[in-house]
């Protein structure tokens, strides 16, 4: 019934939007409320689509939008407004299948009169068997200037079945200059938001996570075989894996201003062969371990510099470096550690050799006095051959 329902309502739309609706062109905003349609900037009641994904993705997203090409951008360098095509959602919607995004798209979740959030969460007929790596309610692939803002997207709804991998709740795969900003995230498995392949992609002032009567099974924010990703100014809480982890061969990417808190795992985890990752003013506070930086199934994990970070009240230690070993890539290499503040760590505030070491460098980190009985430092390596640590 439901089914058959939403057939013809879907057709009944496809012809109403026919007669009533033009493609998009650059600079246009369509907005829908509860599954209504609104035009002349929001004040012209118009056909109503449905409140769910793939109602939104054949009767909007596809039969609303002209389709871009890379011509389409190539030769413009300010990409705003005048470029872009808006989708603003205001309401309640169900995620009965990805939503995917075209490029220079913005989906915009819109707060609502007294600071109600837009919410996108997963529909009773969504299915959670097969389904593939960074798969989410919002996927972004192979796209070039497209964003996600606002509004609460939850794919944590139902418990994941055994043996899938859940819906993330916004993944970028393959993308370019992508932007996800002020998106509570919360997710059932792999991660909460993913980003996969592609560069120059950037995920800003998002709330991501659980909460402690509630946390999410699996990473928070997590990114992996990509380049130029920029995790800034996040909220990432109550994960039980690695709550902002820069996975292999992340590469040339900035970690700055997260707060990473109440996490079962590493607050922030740089590992296998992550490399040339700058880690910039964090704060890392009651989780597992504050930052781990290991190379365990490849690596190296390597030249990557921790500067200005805060590791407090972590049940085990503040900052720790190391690899597997037992083969010469599984190691840590060339990490650089600068100007990292400690306090109140279970174990130790830094640990500077946990397991294979090679050329790493530790200067003006600092455990704060009288705020912890817990060592400085975890071990102290007899010799500089493999790492030194120097505190003038």
């Amino acid at each position: 019934l439901f089914e058959s329902n939403m057939v013809a309502h879907n057709a009944f739309a496809v012809v109403f939007l026919a007669l009533t609706a033009c493609s998009c062109h650059a600079g246009t905003t369509i907005d829908i409320r509860d599954g209504q349609v609104f035009t002349n900037n929001g004040t012209k009641p118009g056909p109503i689509v449905g409140v769910y994904a793939s109602q939104l993705q054949k009767l909007v997203v596809d039969a609303m939008y002209e389709p871009v090409t890379p011509s389409t951008y190539e030769n413009v360098s300010l990409v705003n407004s005048t470029v872009l095509r808006y989708l603003r959602l205001s309401g309640d919607y169900l995620s009965d299948v990805p939503l995917r995004l075209p490029s220079l798209f913005v989906l915009e979740l819109v707060t609502r009169d007294g600071g109600v959030m837009t919410t996108l969460t997963q529909a009773n007929n969504l299915t959670l068997d097969n389904v593939v790596r960074f798969d989410a309610a919002v996927v972004l692939n192979k796209t070039q200037y497209s964003a996600v803002v606002g509004g609460v997207i939850n794919a944590s709804r139902y418990p994941t079945p055994a043996g899938s991998r859940g819906f993330m709740s916004v993944s970028v795969v393959d993308a370019y200059h992508s932007v996800v900003r002020g998106v509570r995230a919360e997710a059932s498995m792999d991660s909460a938001i993913g980003i996969n392949g592609g560069h120059s992609n950037l995920v800003e002032g998002c709330d991501v996570g659980g909460s402690a009567s509630r946390p999410s099974p699996g990473r928070c924010i997590w990114t992996l075989a990509t380049e130029q990703a920029y995790v800034v100014n996040n909220a990432i809480h109550f994960c039980n894996a690695h709550a902002l982890d820069f996975d292999a061969y992340t590469g040339t990417s900035v970690a700055h201003s997260n707060v990473c808190e109440h996490n079962r795992e590493e607050g922030i985890f740089v590992e296998e062969t992550a490399h040339n990752n700058v880690i910039s003013n964090n704060t890392c506070r009651f989780n597992g371990n504050g930052i781990g930086v290991y190379s365990n199934a490849v690596g190296p994990v390597a030249n990557n510099v921790f500067v200005g970070n805060t590791v407090t009240d972590n049940v085990g230690e503040g900052i720790s470096a190391g690899g597997m070993g037992h083969n010469p890539t599984k190691t840590s290499l060339g990490n650089t550690f600068i100007a990292n503040v400690a306090a109140r760590n279970g174990i130790a505030a830094f640990n500077p050799m946990h397991g294979a070491v090679q050329n790493d460098y530790w200067v003006l980190n600092t455990n704060l006095p009288g705020t912890s009985s817990s060592p400085d430092w975890a071990r102290i390596p007899t010799s500089n051959e493999n790492v030194s640590m120097f505190q003038p």
